[in-house]
């Protein structure tokens, strides 16, 4: 699989340093009705994370996506989840749903063009991503892998992909 990374870097500027990732692009609608919703949450004092594909639409891969995955470590009991929409519209959506112990203490920051986000770690996605095994997915996991290459923490890459038993996964297609 091959991913044209110097195009998409000449019209994306990225820099990450520790737990912060700056991104400077143009915005897009989804990036906008993401950073809406999350700039609600923040409002609230909720905490959240960011996971799944939109992590992957948000450095910049080119795919479509009807919803946004987001973990906030309270309000939902029992496993519930909410999507969210805006009026008269089904996608996107945002499917809010209920952290597990920890998932939300440990995330990213990431700026685009000054608007905050969190997503979880991206050793995370690039692990949960091959768990999930779509071709999308591995795409996903791929890309990210390829993008973060020389950044990753590759001892908790290695973890995270061992807790999911997807190391095989990884190795096949993220050399």
């Amino acid at each position: 699989m091959y991913i044209n990374l110097q195009r998409l870097l000449i019209s994306m500027k990225m820099n990450y340093s520790g737990n912060r990732i700056e991104i400077k692009r143009i915005l897009s609608d989804l990036d906008k009705f993401v950073a809406g919703f999350v700039k609600i949450l923040d409002g609230m004092k909720i905490k959240y994370v960011i996971v799944s594909g939109y992590v992957a639409i948000l450095f910049g891969r080119t795919r479509g996506t009807e919803d946004i995955d987001i973990f906030i470590s309270d309000m939902l009991k029992g496993g519930d989840s909410i999507r969210v929409a805006k009026k008269n519209r089904a996608v996107p959506n945002i499917e809010i749903k209920i952290s597990k112990e920890g998932e939300t203490e440990d995330r990213l920051k990431a700026a685009i063009n000054g608007l905050e986000l969190f997503i979880s770690p991206i050793e995370n996605q690039i692990a949960f991503k091959f768990y999930l095994g779509s071709e999308k997915d591995v795409e996903d996991a791929v890309y990210l892998h390829e993008l973060f290459r020389g950044k990753l923490d590759t001892k908790l890459l290695v973890k995270k992909c061992k807790e999911l038993n997807v190391l095989g996964a990884m190795n096949k297609y993220a050399k």
